[in-house]
């Protein structure tokens, strides 16, 4: 019967993610020149992946940041849109990322690539 269980709740779970609930991770670029290295926030544009019938995701992104001694790196996600949805395209959504101190000589690191943006100053 545990195992019946299990079973059971396993599926939920799958089919849960793969109704498209969980967040995706996504890639992001500058929405801007390259940083100074004094800026205290970040101006990012996050490009969903899933099928958002020509919509922004406004309401449905969410950022992660680390900062350490020697990079910043933030993770972008996106909650898919519920219900049906088409394919036309999916225009980048911006966001703003404060961080807990400037830029400095930290490297810049999205979280969803590993890809290293170098400030302008270096």
């Amino acid at each position: 019967m545990k195992r019946l269980a299990a079973l059971i709740a396993m599926l939920f779970v799958a089919a849960y993610v793969a109704a498209g609930t969980e967040p995706e991770v996504v890639r992001w670029t500058l929405d801007q020149n390259p940083p100074s290295l004094n800026v205290a926030e970040l101006r990012l544009l996050g490009y969903e992946r899933r099928c958002a019938s020509g919509q922004t995701a406004e309401g449905r992104i969410s950022y992660e940041l680390v900062e350490t001694s020697e990079k910043v790196e933030v993770i972008i996600k996106i909650v898919p849109r519920s219900g049906t949805r088409d394919c036309q395209g999916v225009p980048p959504t911006p966001i703003v990322v404060p961080l807990g101190q400037p830029l400095g000589e930290r490297r810049l690191v999205d979280g969803a690539t590993g890809h290293v943006v170098r400030p302008k100053d270096r």
